[in-house]
């Protein structure tokens, strides 16, 4: 047997073996018996339950829409969203990668990230003699919503580190006025979110 059903307005089959239970206004039903007792109604009410089952998910998309790009423009208070900040493997040495999406409306000429890492046991890796601090800029144009990667080989010349931590950037944009960020939890956003955004809205 297959369930035809709706997600975010797009239609879907799923397999479902014949012994299974399915518990609907709280009564348990085997598949067998709703197949029958579905296939016995007249096609008017089968095409009936489906068109509710459709509108049903349309509105959970708008519903679903109008909460993602809610939570993503929540970043705008900050400028930008961290997606990634990571220490790449490079032989005997570390790089660093940095992916952000821009939520300014200004565009971004130049941004400077301020890091250190940290090896195994999340002691600091020593960029320089008694330096632990490091940073490396990046060149735009990002424009506003707009996501951009950067990566920098050989940052450390040691291949223990194993975290990185961001603590800042600074942000020269277009207009020629700058900003100093200091990066905190709320800021880091997943990229699937973005992508499914992007999705919804086409």
């Amino acid at each position: 047997y297959f369930i035809k059903g709706f997600l975010l307005g797009e239609q879907y089959y799923s397999e479902i073996p014949e012994n299974k239970i399915i518990i609907a206004d709280k009564e348990k039903i085997s598949v067998d018996s709703l197949y029958y007792e579905l296939k016995n109604l007249p096609s008017e009410a089968r095409k009936k339950i489906e068109n509710v089952a459709k509108y049903n998910s349309e509105i959970d998309k708008k519903l679903y829409k109008n909460r993602l790009l809610d939570e993503l423009l929540s970043y705008e208070k900050y400028g930008i969203g961290i997606i990634n900040a990571n220490p790449t493997s490079n032989y005997s040495m570390t790089g660093a990668e940095f992916r952000i999406i821009n939520f300014s409306k200004k565009t971004i000429k130049y941004i400077t990230f301020n890091f250190y890492g940290k090896n195994a046991v999340k002691d600091k890796v020593q960029y320089r003699k008694g330096v632990y601090a490091v940073s490396r800029k990046g060149i735009g144009p990002v424009e506003q919503y707009t996501i951009s990667s950067w990566d920098f080989d050989d940052v450390w010349l040691t291949d223990i580190v194993e975290y990185l931590t961001l603590t800042s950037v600074s942000i020269i944009y277009m207009d020629g006025t700058s900003k100093i960020i200091k990066i905190t939890d709320n800021m880091w956003i997943d990229e699937d979110k973005i992508n499914l955004a992007n999705d919804l809205i086409k």
